[in-house]
């Protein structure tokens, strides 16, 4: 993997030299630093993607769980670049501005006026003397959040947080709503970007953000409860009772409606689809809870909502055949055949987007700029990817067309060896 390309490293740097410019002659003047977060009341949320690029964090060294932030770009698919653009960095430890451990999602936030976007990481601990925060033994099970801001090429640790990973973050006027999960139960909680402070929501069973709407954070509890409560996580209201929701499926809140999935299955005892799992999604318009909830589709597979409506795929396996790649056979099928739907919530109807398209959707992670940004497997032509020596992949799709580019290719863990030999 290489720096930025050439383009993106000379305008970045430039931007950078000119805010040194700037910095030395603000304090003549006396005026304070700006705050390089967004304060603009826009929510955002999406986790890899802003303005044609995508942001990813790359496990680097599996020993040392170096995960550098990492960078791709649409119009150039297929290559992908150290988010840090110093040449001279070797992105493993925390001299680099861009560094991670073990990062397990992340948040990208741009808002109007920024060339480039600042990326929140929230990864494992490390040892942290370069950039001005220690931790001690006592704090070896803390996450870190991380800010790297892609326009000026500076990095910084801004908290520790005491949960193991973190969920549907969404940044708001200085602040991330977050569900903190802490393996034995899940938090809704809120991180002031500014200075640090970070508070859970006041709540007897397990807790779990699921959208900011009309200035109120919403959370679904473990009972199946959908709740809101302001900005700071007071004036908690009862919005919807979700019934037999269970909380492991998916929920959302996006464009005023309420998306949630019950009856969570399997989807089939047969190898090599025996992990899979289907649910039943239903929509509720939040001006009229009383209405009650509408079917959207069962047997989902993965879905996203996108202003106010959802996009979602269907069960639907083919068992394709098998290919024989370095002296192993491979299954070659797909579980949801290729085809993305779309939920109209205003007119209550579903359509197809595309179909067929020639990889599945193993899991959705934005909707942009008329592209899905997704983990895909490959089925048709899979000797397309002996090149690679696997088929799984980071793809942008372009909702209209059904037609898709390799962001990045991607490996699985097998027996400890980074490989991949199920094509999906």
């Amino acid at each position: 993997m290489k720096c930025m390309t050439s383009k993106h490293r000379k305008r970045t740097l430039l931007r950078a030299a000119a805010l040194g410019l700037m910095l030395s002659v603000l304090p003549l003047s006396g005026c304070a630093k700006e705050s390089i977060f967004p304060h603009d009341g826009v929510v955002y949320s999406s986790q890899h993607y802003a303005d044609g690029a995508v942001y990813f964090t790359w496990l680097k060294d599996a020993f040392f769980g170096n995960w550098p932030l990492a960078c791709a770009y649409l119009d150039d698919p297929g290559e992908a670049y150290y988010a840090c653009y110093d040449p001279l960095c070797e992105h493993s430890d925390n001299n680099c501005p861009a560094i991670s451990y073990y990062a397990a999602s992340t948040l990208v936030v741009k808002p109007d006026g920024r060339d480039d976007p600042l990326v929140f990481t929230f990864g494992s601990h490390g040892k942290f003397e370069n950039n001005g925060l220690v931790s001690d033994e006592a704090n070896e099970g803390s996450l870190v959040v991380r800010v790297y801001d892609v326009m000026t090429g500076e990095g910084s640790i801004l908290a520790e947080l005491y949960c193991d990973t973190v969920k549907n973050a969404y940044c708001l006027d200085g602040k991330i709503y977050l569900t903190a999960d802490y393996y034995s139960k899940t938090a809704a909680g809120v991180l002031d970007l500014e200075t640090g402070e970070y508070s859970e929501v006041d709540e007897d069973s397990p807790s779990s953000v699921i959208g900011i709407w009309n200035g109120r954070v919403y959370y679904i509890t473990g009972r199946g409860k959908i709740k809101s409560c302001d900005l700071s996580l007071s004036d908690v209201r009862e919005e919807y009772d979700c019934g037999d929701f269970m909380p492991t499926l998916n929920a959302f809140v996006d464009g005023g409606r309420l998306y949630y999935a019950v009856n969570d299955r399997k989807a089939s005892d047969d190898a090599p689809i025996s992990t899979m799992s289907v649910c039943d999604m239903y929509s509720v318009d939040l001006d009229d809870t009383g209405a009650g909830a509408k079917l959207v589709a069962t047997d989902v597979c993965r879905c996203k909502p996108y202003d106010g409506d959802l996009y979602y795929t269907l069960w639907d396996y083919k068992d394709l055949g098998k290919i024989e790649l370095g002296g192993r056979v491979a299954d070659v099928f797909s579980y949801d055949g290729g085809t993305l739907y779309r939920y109209d919530a205003e007119n209550d109807e579903s359509e197809v987007c595309f179909s067929d398209c020639g990889t599945s959707f193993y899991d959705i992670f934005d909707i942009a700029d008329g592209k899905v940004i997704f983990y895909g497997h490959q089925y048709k032509n899979p000797e397309t990817c002996k090149n690679t020596g696997t088929a799984n992949y980071m793809c942008a799709c372009d909702i209209e067309t059904g037609e898709w580019d390799v962001i990045w290719h991607t490996t699985v863990a097998v027996d400890g060896v980074w490989t991949s030999w199920s094509w999906y």
